[in-house]
């Protein structure tokens, strides 16, 4: 990152608030964990997770070149991406075994069967749902396309779309390796850190928002990235605007990175602004507008889409919802009932601008953020129940993932740990790059786009219904940040 003395102020300031942001979280986590664990064995645990990252990660980063040169060479790219294939099969046979397990009381459900009846041109037998939540509209048309096409070659709709979320799995995994510095040196531990987190076995084969739209904003960046090169890759800028657009449409929240990306750029390489547009920059987002643009018109032809608009509730209803309480839909159903309740959108946004303005003072209550805040980041397991029903019986991962399976508490301690780890790695991260800036040393363009976005996920959580899983899309973004925290760390052991 080039150095400019404006943008490095703007830094320090964001990484002093962010530093002081991420100890908080760390502190209030840990306090009062969510699924009954314990604060000490979650504090021990925690600890011991960040000491066998950072050991890990300085291992690698001592032994790879020799293991690479000596083991290798020329086979290194071909070794990648094979253990990359070797995930994304072993990913999809495990989703597989575990079932088309969409009979859950909730969301996933309405949208997986209103996709299958779309897709068969039937009625469908949910359609207040759409018309009172129009934010999941598109979403299950987007979905109901991929079913069409899989009836088009005969095939059985859950196989064709679990092998690309599947692959979106995987290609997160590539797009974090491709952004971190060290020509790929990570891409193996990245493969590694997600592998072993274990909401991902649970998530993938659930076709919903939140899962659907893993990673796509960050694999959008990478493609932009490579297509941004000298050589002008122009396929990889339409298939970047393309990964945008689809973010966009799966889950809005996608694009808190490339948004994030797009601030450090005008922080740190404006002055490039014509250099980048030469190699194609406004080009990806043309590309990422007009693919939105025009989804959206296609969507609008449909009638479910045109009703959503007189009846549906407005975005203002999940502002509302995450007031009072822990902001979580649990402690706010009344709220939800009433604004459902009501006969249009006219409606519902007068009672819920009158609702915002009579209650607008609890949010700003320390009680109230202190519980929102543990309600969003100490969890885990991303709220792993809303998608573990298998009506066909208790499988492994229901064992392991369910409140009601035998191995819930110590794998839900696991997944606390895991993200605690990941918010240590963030303080850690927070704590040395306020240190480099200090001492007028450079940044990651990359880490610091990573943490900006964490920062603005944390402020959208804040404002918006509270909910554990709006985090999970973000994980591959917080694996990159980590790894950035890691190359400082790396960094400071090697100047010492």
């Amino acid at each position: 990152m080039e150095k400019n003395g404006f943008g490095q102020k703007i830094l320090m300031g964001f990484y002093i608030v962010f530093t002081l942001l991420m100890g908080s979280l760390i502190f209030i986590s840990i306090k009062n964990p969510q699924n009954y664990q314990s604060p000490l064995r979650m504090a021990i645990q925690t600890v011991f997770f960040t000491l066998f990252f950072c050991g890990g990660a300085i291992l690698w980063d001592r032994y790879y070149a020799r293991f690479s040169d000596a083991v290798l060479k020329k086979l290194n790219l071909f070794a990648i991406i094979l253990s990359l294939f070797v995930f994304w099969a072993g990913l999809y046979i495990i989703c597989v075994l575990q079932g088309n397990g969409y009979h859950v009381p909730g969301d996933y459900e309405i949208l997986y069967i209103s996709a299958l009846e779309t897709a068969d041109a039937k009625p469908l037998t949910y359609a207040h749902y759409f018309l009172t939540y129009s934010n999941n509209t598109e979403p299950m048309l987007l979905l109901a396309i991929l079913f069409k096409i899989s009836h088009m070659l005969g095939l059985n709709e859950f196989y064709p779309v679990l092998l690309l979320s599947s692959g979106t799995v995987a290609g997160s995994v590539w797009a974090v390796g491709e952004l971190l510095s060290g020509k790929g040196k990570w891409r193996v531990p990245v493969l590694f850190l997600i592998a072993v987190c274990l909401p991902v076995y649970v998530f993938t084969g659930a076709f919903y928002t939140d899962t659907m739209s893993f990673g796509l904003g960050l694999i959008s960046i990478a493609f932009l990235k490579i297509g941004l090169s000298d050589k002008k890759q122009w396929g990889f800028l339409i298939l970047s605007g393309f990964v945008a657009s689809l973010g966009a449409i799966w889950k809005i929240t996608a694009l808190i990175f490339p948004i994030a990306a797009g601030i450090t750029f005008l922080l740190f390489k404006a002055k490039e602004l014509k250099q980048y547009v030469k190699k194609g920059l406004l080009s990806y987002l043309i590309f990422a507008i007009i693919f939105t643009l025009g989804a959206n018109a296609s969507f609008q032809t449909v009638p479910i889409c045109r009703k959503a608009k007189q009846y549906a509730n407005p975005t203002s209803a999940w502002v509302a919802l995450g007031l009072k309480g822990d902001g979580s839909y649990e402690q706010n159903v009344e709220f939800s009932d009433a604004v459902n309740a009501l006969p249009d959108r006219e409606a519902k946004s007068e009672y819920v601008n009158s609702y915002l303005k009579e209650n607008y003072k609890e949010a700003f209550s320390i009680q109230h953020l202190i519980s929102k805040a543990e309600n969003n980041f100490a969890g885990g397991t991303f709220t792993c129940s809303d998608f573990t029903a298998n009506p066909t019986g208790h499988s492994l991962l229901w064992e392991m993932m369910d409140p009601g399976g035998r191995y819930f508490y110590g794998c839900a301690g696991y997944a606390f740990s895991y993200m605690g780890m990941i918010y240590v790695m963030l303080f850690i991260g927070g704590v040395l790059s306020v240190k480099r800036l200090s001492e007028k040393k450079e940044l990651s363009f990359y880490k610091v786009a990573a943490d900006i976005s964490f920062f603005g996920l944390f402020l959208f959580l804040m404002v918006w219904e509270s909910n554990n899983r709006q985090l999970y899309n973000q994980l591959p973004v917080m694996i990159l940040a980590i790894f950035g925290s890691a190359e400082l760390l790396i960094g400071l052991k090697e100047k010492k």
